[in-house]
């Protein structure tokens, strides 16, 4: 189900909630913030493909096998100290000062 609104018009948290009347989880918050405010709005799907590849080299199961929940929680394990985007963000250099800029 998509949302009728376009990214100019992003809604609320609450907004989304109610229009795809949706509980407050994580997989629904996750999903928002995907689609409104990071404008990946494949990631969430994305991830779970990638999951079921590493999970089956691609042989044997479909991604029905990788549950909402896994999803939410690579997500989440690539954000705190030692995940991926963790260690991205503490090795890359965010902003340089040149000159008097």
């Amino acid at each position: 189900q998509t949302c009728a609104l376009t990214l100019d018009e992003a809604p609320t948290l609450a907004e989304y909630l109610s229009h795809h009347e949706a509980p407050d989880t994580q997989e629904s918050r996750l999903r928002w913030m995907l689609r409104h405010t990071l404008g990946s709005p494949e990631a969430f799907e994305h991830r779970r493909h990638e999951l079921a590849l590493l999970r089956h080299g691609g042989v044997g199961p479909s991604t029905l096998v990788v549950s909402d929940q896994d999803v939410v929680d690579s997500f989440l394990a690539s954000v705190r100290p030692g995940g991926e985007v963790s260690e991205y963000v503490r090795s890359a250099q965010i902003a340089a000062v040149l000159g008097g800029t």
